[in-house]
């Protein structure tokens, strides 16, 4: 299976549509370890674009996400080189299955010329517990990441950071903001 995404010119806004078709059954690698499905975007108003939007539908195989993450795929162009991309379900089943996904990125297009990329699934990244922590004390609002601790504080306007701490030192303290009135005098 491979898919062809072309961009066509509807007036004044260019928009892009997606078209599915078989090459050949080995074209598309089941299994979520190998899985990688091969796109191509043609560029037919022969105008050369730089960082163009590209988005389209893309269906998967049964079976393939079993449920949604954000960041299962990755998208890279026939270079090698990886293309940030969003992608999005838009077909789930009930019980959580994804059969089609909607591809988005942006690159740039030779006029006339037809990129090829390949769509991949990544494994799913470990995520550890969030160490984040939030607190409200009475002058100030303490942020602790596990790493860093910045207090906000609520007393002093302008002085947003009273204290940031990196693995326990002390990177700032203390800030003070002074300012000038019209009429000259300091405050």
């Amino acid at each position: 299976m491979s898919a062809r995404l072309h961009l066509t010119n509807c007036g004044k806004l260019l928009t892009c549509w997606l078209s599915i078709y078989v090459v050949s059954p080995c074209g598309l690698a089941l299994g979520a370890e190998s899985f990688q499905l091969p796109l191509e975007v043609q560029e037919p108003a022969g105008v050369e674009r730089t960082a163009w939007p590209v988005s389209g539908g893309v269906p998967l195989p049964k079976g393939l996400v079993a449920k949604w993450q954000p960041d299962l795929f990755s998208l890279f162009r026939s270079d090698g080189k990886e293309i940030p991309c969003q992608t999005v379900p838009l077909v789930v089943e009930p019980n959580g299955q994804v059969n089609w996904i909607l591809v988005d990125f942006q690159d740039d297009f030779a006029a006339g010329a037809t990129n090829r990329y390949v769509l991949r699934l990544r494994k799913p990244a470990a995520r550890a517990d969030s160490p984040l922590r939030l607190t409200e004390q009475s002058d100030a609002l303490l942020l602790d990441t596990g790493r860093m601790r910045v207090s906000i504080s609520k007393k002093q306007p302008f002085g947003l950071l009273s204290r940031v701490e990196v693995g326990g030192k002390p990177v700032i303290t203390g800030g003070t903001v002074s300012y000038v009135q019209l009429q000259g005098r300091s405050a």
